[in-house]
């Protein structure tokens, strides 16, 4: 009976690694699973392993005893001593003879063992074993190796494990002794000293091996396999991987020692012996990857414990010269003089040390050691620039090496910083002085690289650097006006980059060129002369300018005026060009803009005349069906419409001065002579008026323009509404005017309302976002509450009603969304008592849609239904007004079935869950009586399992949050 099943189990096998019949294959594979997961067929094994049998089914069979002997120990202890003596034995004579992948099942299965019968059954299996092997170092080195690896993922009793990792640990001073006799006796081989070498990595990665314990052998390792980059480079990173080497700072120093005085020196004779030149484009990165390897280990290493180094005292006559060492090489690796990437690949693996040395060298006290090593900090800066230079032909590198060198130039920037960090004002006259003198050598490829640097340390300029910001903006005025970038013979990506670091660096502190502290014109003359020259000069940085000028004008400061109007006629001329793109053409106008806000009132008003005023006049005529289409090719015409709303959008957005430098809350306009308060400054907390209309048609540039089109909207609805680009540019148009007149656009407050009710069911989402900007503004303006209130309690209970239809799915989400910011941002217009009949409503409706809407399968709709809805109970549960806690009652029997289905979702998101469990818990708990009634309606013969206590003893919301948890938990594990 037995040797039928043994032949059973062979003809199954051979079967299946002959069959070519899938299907076949997978009965099989049936059969075999489960002789393997027997927990008796690991008997046959052995007749398997040793039987005159295929390999297939030896391979078989030490596959089902280390199935037995890992899964199922407990059930074949009973014959440990044979399964112990049958291992031992075959591996002795048949090691040199099985199939590797056999070979290597077995040993590991007597690692299992070993750990599974350590130390009660089988009490010194290391000694036996050094005894019984004596002969066959190797094959000790490879069981040794598995016991540390099985150990990692043996499953065994917590108790068990501790005393087997406590053996271990006691045992590992004869492993090391034992490693240390094999691997250093005369007639090691290369296979011994591999199986040793392992045997070392795995043992030290042991949980609570001491490193010093090791120290010794893990160097004779190292120094072994010294021009071995990958094994050098893996037994490093064990060391680096250890959660506990921080606390052996005598390991750390002797390692940093080896580092220092042996491993490195040769490692860097070794790579510049390496003839860089003969590699072809795209082989630099696979033939130096065990160079990026090894100098990777190193660096994790040292930057795990620069910081311990640099702390400890009482080690620093020994660690610091060997750390001198370190920086040496790193230094060396960091600034290594082939390019990258198309001849190195490993210039930026240090960056990671550096940084973290920079930070060690902040916290400490001891400014001789800061010094001792700004050194290296500023050297790395100095070859950064070379490093970071663009090649000097563009054909040099192929478009994925120019892409690597990109990522590279952004993460090598980070020298600039770690050195300023250091030492703020070196920094920055080090890099001026080599700008300087990259201009006197015409080297623009340099001056590149060098405002690249710069600009990662413009956003941490400050007060203090008042002197060399003056130095960096003059200089670079007189280079360009020199003739500059005009001179230099050099492909146009050089000079675009060129001009685009140099207003980047420039954009990044100009906030300080405009603070009462600087307030120098000189400055802010040479920032806009730059710009200037940019838009001007050079057709590959006119849009960057442009940019660069709109974040410099925007901020309407005095001191811009002396070069506002050469800069207002260069801006014009763009803005006329047609042949430039629409984008440019605008940001022009937008510059327009903001220069003539600074200007006397009656000035803006001629302007007008000349921006506005033929814009409005072409609109009306479009709106009116007067202009002459004919003139006009293909969609020409509505290109042409569409541009001009933007045109008019942009000036109304900048022309009016912002009182963004007057912190006394004066609204400040200009007049006729320049800054008029027109408002003095509102008590604290105190909401500001509307001006008189008729102050503002004669001071508000904004409210004269708006005036002017407003008349023509309403037939602008009526004739094109259903066009979604027109209407897009009309509500950004109507967002400008908003943002500049604030609670002034309470006078166009019915036209604004008339808009967001056009559109808000055929163009939702742009109509949503109108209307949350009208909300923000108005929210505290009563006059306009009731129509407001009146139109949203509209809105909203369409759709309720199921009278509306959505072009879009995500428009109710959008409508969610729009609720939820009234909700936010006009409280206090909710809270207004004259309105709280329409706030009732509202809330109201929000609920029904949300309830409605959270119970689809729209994952984007059901997540903002139940947020809003938790913040509308959030709302609910503040109110102390009677007429909203009557409408709450009112409305529960809709709200809870709802509710409590969605809580039996398997499929709900956890944030849904959170904020139903939210929802559910104060409907409980604030409207007990009015839920009893819902639970005897929809429980008539009474529930009195855990949905029962969900609605009768909610508890505080901690334990209601667990039990509603445990139910949707029951839900999901339920067997569908």
């Amino acid at each position: 009976m037995e040797q039928e099943k043994l032949n059973f189990i062979v003809k199954c096998v051979v079967e299946f690694y002959s069959s070519t019949n899938e299907q076949r294959r997978a009965e099989l594979n049936n059969f075999l699973v489960q002789i393997q997961s027997d927990s008796t067929s690991w008997l046959y094994s052995f007749e398997l392993l040793t039987g005159n049998y295929e390999s297939s089914c030896k391979h078989f069979g030490s596959s089902i005893l280390y199935t037995a002997i890992h899964d199922h120990f407990d059930e074949v202890a009973y014959k440990a001593n044979e399964i112990r003596q049958f291992l031992v034995n075959i591996l002795t004579e048949s090691h040199h003879t099985l199939q590797f992948a056999v070979y290597n099942k077995l040993t590991l299965c007597l690692a299992i063992f070993i750990l599974s019968t350590m130390p009660d059954i089988w009490a010194n299996p290391f000694e036996e074993l050094t005894v019984t092997w004596s002969s066959n170092p190797e094959l000790l080195m490879k069981v040794l190796s598995d016991v540390a690896i099985a150990f990692q993922t043996i499953k065994l009793p917590l108790q068990q494990r501790n005393i087997v990792k406590s053996t271990l640990l006691t045992k590992s001073k004869a492993i090391i002794d034992i490693t240390r006799t094999i691997l250093c006796a005369p007639d090691s081989t290369p296979p011994i000293q591999a199986a040793g070498i392992d045997c070392v990595e795995n043992w030290m990665k042991l949980p609570g091996a001491c490193l010093e314990d090791w120290q010794h052998v893990f160097f004779i390792v190292l120094e072994n396999k010294i021009n071995d980059n990958v094994t050098c480079s893996r037994l490093i990173t064990v060391v680096s991987e250890n959660k506990e080497v921080r606390a052996y700072p005598k390991f750390c120093i002797a390692f940093i020692e080896f580092l220092a005085t042996k491993l490195t020196p040769n490692f860097y004779n070794n790579i510049k012996m390496l003839n860089f030149n003969d590699f072809e484009d795209g082989d630099a990165e696979m033939a130096l990857e065990d160079v990026c390897s090894l100098i990777n280990s190193i660096v994790v290493f040292m930057t795990n414990v620069i910081d311990l180094i640099i702390s400890s005292e009482s080690y620093h006559t020994q660690s610091l010269p060997l750390l001198t060492q370190i920086c040496d090489f790193f230094s060396s690796i960091s600034n290594f003089p082939q390019p990258f990437p198309s001849k190195e690949t490993f210039s930026d693996i240090p960056l990671e040390f550096w940084c973290n040395f920079r930070d060690a060298l902040s916290c400490t006290k001891k400014q001789e050691i800061k010094q001792a090593f700004l050194k290296y900090f500023a050297h790395n800066l100095s070859y950064a620039i070379v490093k970071m230079s663009l090649p000097t032909r563009k054909d040099m590198l192929s478009k994925q090496e120019y892409e690597k060198f990109e990522t590279y130039r952004m993460h090598r920037a980070q020298d600039s910083v770690t050195l300023y960090d250091l030492e703020p004002e070196e920094t920055i006259n080090f890099l001026i002085n080599s700008l300087i003198q990259s201009y006197q050598e015409g080297d623009l490829i340099k001056a590149e690289a060098i405002l690249y640097l710069f600009g990662d340390i413009s956003d941490y300029f400050s007060e203090t650097e008042k002197q060399q910001i003056e130095t960096f903006l003059r200089i670079n005025m007189e280079f360009l006006n020199s003739g500059g970038v005009k001179n230099f013979n050099t492909y146009e990506d050089v000079k675009r980059n060129y001009g685009e670091n140099l207003m980047n660096s420039i954009s990044k502190f100009s906030y300080l060129l405009f603070s009462e502290e600087y307030s120098d014109d000189n400055m802010i003359r040479n920032a806009l002369g730059i710009g200037h020259y940019f838009m001007i000069s050079h057709p590959e940085t006119t849009s960057s300018a442009l940019k660069y000028i709109l974040g410099l004008v925007e901020r309407q400061h005095p001191s811009l005026l002396p070069m506002a109007d050469t800069l207002i006629g260069v801006c014009y001329s763009f803005f006329q060009n047609e042949e430039l793109i629409e984008n440019d053409r605008i940001d022009a106008m937008r510059i327009i803009g903001y220069l003539l806000s600074i200007r006397p009132l009656d000035f803006i008003l001629q302007s007008l005349d000349t921006l506005v005023l033929p814009r409005i006049e072409f609109l009306k005529r479009f709106i009116r069906g007067e202009e002459d289409i004919s003139k006009y090719s293909g969609n020409e015409f509505e290109r042409k419409v569409l541009f001009e709303i933007k045109v008019t959008a942009a000036i109304i957005k900048t022309i009016q001065r912002k009182n963004k430098n007057n912190d006394s809350g004066e609204t400040i306009i200009n007049d006729m002579n320049g800054r008029t308060v027109i408002h003095s400054p509102p008590p604290r907390r105190h909401k500001k008026e509307p001006s008189n209309p008729e102050i503002l048609s004669k001071t508000s540039p904004v409210y004269m323009i708006l005036s002017q089109f407003a008349v023509d909207i309403p037939l602008l609805l009526q004739k094109f509404y259903t066009n979604e680009s027109l209407m897009q540019r009309l509500t950004e148009l109507l967002v400008s005017a908003l943002n500049s007149l604030k609670e002034d656009v309470v006078h166009f407050g019915e036209l604004y309302i008339n808009v967001i009710d056009t559109l808000i069911y055929v163009h939702t989402k742009i109509a949503s976002h109108l209307a949350k900007h009208f909300v923000i503004v108005t929210s505290k303006q009563e006059q306009l509450y009731i129509p407001i209130m009146d139109k949203i309690n509209y809105w909203f209970s369409k759709v309720v009603d199921g009278s509306v239809t959505f072009t879009n799915e995500d428009d109710i989400v959008d409508i969610i969304d729009l609720s939820y910011h009234i909700m936010r941002k006009g409280l206090t217009m909710l809270q207004t008592g004259s309105v709280q009949p329409q706030t009732a409503n509202f809330l109201r409706n929000i609920a029904l849609i949300c309830i409605s809407t959270i119970t689809t399968d729209n994952t984007n709709a059901k997540r903002e239904a139940a947020l809003t809805l938790k913040y509308w109970s959030k709302y609910i549960r503040d109110s102390q007004v009677t007429m909203i806690g009557d409408m709450v009652n009112s409305i529960i029997p809709q709200l809870i079935p709802p509710l409590i289905h969605e809580i039996q979702n398997r499929c709900i998101s956890q944030n849904v869950l959170d904020a139903v469990t939210e929802i559910l818990y104060t409907i409980f708990t604030y409207y007990k009586d009015k839920t009893d009634e819902v639970f005897v309606q929809m429980y008539p013969e009474g529930c009195d399992g855990l949905m029962g206590q969900i609605f009768k003893s909610p508890g505080n919301m901690k334990s209601f949050q667990l039990k509603v948890g445990i139910l949707n938990k029951s839900v999901k594990n339920a067997k569908v």
